[in-house]
């Protein structure tokens, strides 16, 4: 099963490569027969594919959440469409858009408490902490790119000068630590959050606090330079 699974997600990736390549070919002025058989071709497999079961075809299954969302009707099918609306507008990087809808799937919670156990109340409140990261990230690795952006343990020019992703993320995770303390994906993202603002370790909870050992190369390997910014 999950054999077939990666094949299929490989299968895809390799339809969209493929796909773009054609596109640059068809930007010159003699396309080879062949090379426009095989475009044609790759653009009606992805046309008769189920987007559900393509998850790089993101503008399909956006607009099937967004459809099954105002379709519902049912408590249950209103909160799982709403999470599935939520999710897919994070996928398709409208990352704005998917901290709205997560927090509208929080007040779901209220709305329709019988729908919600404890452990979708987590689900939610850890997916709205990424989503925050995930703005966090787009914010300053993304748009503000420099040679030491993205590389892990963060620090220096890879520290984000726009904080408001991470700040919102350390809201929701000091919640969830405090009230989970057990939970090692909470303590874990709470210290990256931290660690994104050049705030690891001094101001991390000293009881959700990762040993900056726990972070440290065990061989002494040489960083890769991206040379790309300055040149």
């Amino acid at each position: 099963m999950e054999v077939g699974l990666c094949a299929r997600r490989f299968f895809h990736v390799a339809v969209g490569f493929l796909l773009a390549q054609c596109c640059l070919f068809g930007a010159e002025s003699n396309i080879l027969p062949g090379t426009a058989k095989m475009a044609a071709l790759l653009q009606k497999i992805t046309r008769e594919t189920d987007p559900l079961h393509n998850p790089f075809d993101v503008p399909r299954r956006l607009a099937i959440a967004a459809k099954n969302r105002l379709e519902a009707q049912a408590p249950a099918d209103i909160v799982r469409s709403q999470a599935q609306l939520a999710r897919e507008l994070m996928n398709a990087g409208k990352t704005e858009q998917a901290i709205a809808e997560f927090h509208a799937l929080e007040a779901l919670s209220t709305q329709y408490p019988r729908v919600f156990d404890s452990r979708m109340r987590l689900d939610v409140k850890l997916s709205l902490a990424v989503a925050h990261l995930r703005l966090g990230e787009q914010e300053n690795c993304l748009h503000g790119h420099n040679a030491e952006s993205c590389i892990f343990p963060i620090q220096g020019g890879g520290v984000h000068k726009l904080p408001r992703g991470s700040r919102a993320a350390i809201e929701i995770l000091s919640e969830v630590t405090t009230r989970f303390p057990s939970n090692l994906q909470a303590k874990w993202l709470l210290n990256i959050a931290y660690m994104t603002l050049g705030e690891y370790p001094d101001k991390v909870p000293p009881q959700f606090r990762i040993d900056p050992k726990i972070f440290a190369s065990e061989a002494d390997v040489p960083k890769f330079i991206d040379v790309a910014p300055a040149a």
